[in-house]
């Protein structure tokens, strides 16, 4: 009869045991994981902020410097994100909404080869800057993530933003404004 009443008594104490390690991790997870209403973590500068200066080469041979960087578009995009490819779409169209390849520039991140389809496809639309992760462009940018879009208004700083284009302003607002300066 005393081997059944120890038997209980320790199944009581781990049973106890495992509930008090459940709470705690239950409780780290809810400390280590962001809020619902959190913003969504940085990806490149922020509004307000300039990027620093560099100085790459278009794959047509352009040179680009961020002085030349008014009143533009800027997308970093890399062929093996998923997200990448998402906003792709919507990239294109922006850039085409704000006049194309003289106000827009692509810097795709990666190798020559893997970059090749991706550069064939933004092209039209956009100056293509091929760069190694952390190149000069990403490094002006503070790019920290893939997709990041910036909008940099006619004194170079940072207007809007982001990995996507939720809180951009439409681009034909924007050409309307062009014509009024």
């Amino acid at each position: 009869m005393s081997y059944v009443a120890v038997a209980s008594v320790l199944a009581c104490v781990v049973g106890a045991l495992n509930l008090v390690l459940v709470m705690g991790v239950i409780k780290r997870l809810r400390e280590m994981s962001p809020s619902p209403t959190a913003e969504p973590p940085r990806v490149t500068l922020l509004p307000g902020d300039r990027p620093g200066p560099f100085t790459a080469e278009a794959t047509d041979g352009e040179v680009i410097d961020a002085a030349g960087l008014t009143d533009s578009l800027v997308g970093f995009l890399s062929p093996d994100c998923s997200a990448c490819k998402d906003q792709l779409p919507q990239f294109l169209a922006y850039a085409q909404a704000m006049g194309g390849r003289e106000r827009t520039v692509a810097v795709l991140i990666g190798s020559p080869e893997e970059l090749r389809d991706l550069a064939a496809q933004v092209g039209p639309v956009a100056r293509v800057v091929m760069e190694p992760p952390f190149g000069p462009v990403a490094t002006a940018f503070s790019t920290r993530g893939y997709p990041a879009v910036v909008l940099l208004d006619g004194a170079g700083t940072v207007s809007h933003s982001g990995a996507t284009f939720a809180t951009f302003p439409k681009p034909d607002r924007l050409m309307r404004e062009a014509a009024r300066v």
